[in-house]
């Protein structure tokens, strides 16, 4: 049996990638919702496409729904405005240069997914992205305890990203079902 391998991102890698996503599109709305929204949604089609982790952290049922707690702490100090800056961290502690971490580019299934999300969904604000989270069956209804921050099952996610990829294909694609 194959060695299970870590994922090699952070979330903030994910990140990077939609607010350059956003930055390109002339996106101008990216709060901290609509980007821990999308970097769930990122999460869950990827988990569904692939049957791997897209990152290690776990996904947390929270008052307004999925959230990665490593993204909030990052993005909490715009509060409800757009993000103007993008994730960093300081890779060598020689250095006091940033390092501003993004998808390698090698990783076409992973790039091709978060675009696939961002086109899906980059018009929605973040209100509207988590308004989608908690329809009912969702896999934020089916933990979230008012309170508490309690990790989303994985297979409640890919079975609503799989409809959502479905929706994804029927608009944008040819018209069949999500691979």
């Amino acid at each position: 049996m194959p060695e299970k391998t870590s994922p090699k991102y952070l979330p903030i890698h994910i990140a990077n990638y939609l607010l350059w996503l956003a930055e390109r599109d002339g996106v101008q709305d990216m709060t901290p919702m609509k980007l821990l929204k999308l970097v769930y949604f990122a999460y869950a089609w990827y988990l569904t496409i692939a049957n791997e982790e897209l990152f290690a952290e776990k996904v947390e049922a929270w008052k307004f729904g999925p959230v990665i707690p490593s993204l909030y702490h990052e993005f909490k100090r715009f509060g409800s405005q757009p993000i103007t800056d993008y994730a960093q961290y300081y890779d060598d502690i020689e250095s006091d240069e940033p390092d501003y971490p993004t998808i390698d580019g090698e990783d076409e299934n992973i790039w091709s997914t978060v675009a696939a999300v961002w086109r899906h969904y980059k018009g929605a604000s973040g209100a509207q992205l988590s308004h989608i989270t908690h329809e009912p069956g969702s896999p934020w209804t089916e933990v979230y305890v008012s309170g508490r921050h309690m990790p989303m099952r994985k297979e409640k996610m890919r079975t609503r990203a799989r409809q959502a990829m479905d929706d994804f294909w029927r608009v944008h694609g040819d018209g069949g079902a999500a691979p």
